[in-house]
């Protein structure tokens, strides 16, 4: 389905392309940038046990932030009224929450790695300045996220008495569409008579609640244990209600939703391409 959605959009760009070339102006976006968390919540603290003493550190995030990988392409009308269509990868920052604890010899370390990846598809209406070697410009739009995941890794050490025990999980969040809206204003300075520079100050503000999620590692001593796992053990589905009747060990577990933040706000420098500019 997401497939069929990016070809339709695709067909539909070099439709427009073809059919508005002879009014006004075409370009072509291409741009890196990193986000920064925003809007965040504080899923997980990081807490410090010192015998009687414990220290309890809030750890707020969104999974929004990190690298991304922006492509665009779009329409500005003679009076400078911009119709765009952008394709944005975030890569994703990893987020990590840790607890350690040291109590009479025994010491215990524990933490939980989030890492997010998602495809942003971003139909947005703007405005431009229209100077001849510098523009201003504003767009606001939606923010389709999909093929989203989040990979979460879990590992635990304990050590009594000269004896280590450790064991590590890695789940795997994905299914669903994460919906939002984007907020875009940006600089140009012209390069050559077809390219220019850019650079954007953006904004995310949006959320994702994955279908499932399952866990694809498991080792406790450094040996795999995920193949005596049953099936309730190793896949969640998450859903809006359900009724508990006792586990089905051929089935997957069933859970209510979570929501992640995947809200952000960052910037981006890239070039612009005008395809239809002709030579001065």
């Amino acid at each position: 389905m997401h497939m069929n959605l990016i070809k339709t959009l695709l067909f539909f760009v070099l439709f427009w392309m073809q059919t508005t070339s002879s009014i006004g102006q075409l370009y072509l976006q291409t741009g890196v940038g990193f986000g920064f968390g925003l809007a965040n919540s504080n899923l997980y603290e990081n807490i410090r046990q010192e015998d009687d003493k414990i220290t309890f550190i809030s750890n707020k995030t969104s999974f929004g932030k990190g690298p991304a990988l922006a492509l665009h392409a779009g329409y500005a009308t003679p009076g400078n009224v911009l119709f765009d269509l952008g394709f944005s990868y975030l890569f994703g920052k990893p987020e990590l929450f840790t607890e350690y604890s040291n109590v009479n010899n025994l010491r215990e370390s524990n933490s939980i790695e989030f890492k997010a990846r998602m495809l942003r598809i971003i139909p947005s209406l703007g405005v431009k300045t229209g100077h001849e070697n510098f523009n201003g410009y504003l767009r606001f739009g939606l923010s389709i996220g999909l093929i989203p995941t989040l990979e979460e890794i879990a590992q635990s050490e304990v050590e009594s008495s000269g004896m280590v025990n450790s064991a590590y999980q890695k789940r795997l969040y994905s299914g669903g569409v994460s919906y939002g809206a984007n907020g875009v204003i940006g600089i140009s300075g012209k390069i050559s008579h077809r390219l220019w520079f850019i650079s954007e100050l953006s904004c995310f503000a949006q959320s994702w609640a994955p279908r499932k999620s399952e866990i694809t590692e498991l080792r406790v001593n450094g040996m795999s244990m995920l193949h005596t796992l049953a099936i309730c053990q190793i896949e969640t589905e998450y859903v809006a209600s359900f009724t508990y009747d006792g586990p089905v060990l051929s089935q997957p577990t069933k859970a209510t939703q979570i929501r992640f933040p995947m809200s952000s706000i960052g910037l981006m420098i890239g070039i612009s391409y005008n395809i239809t500019s002709k030579k001065e």
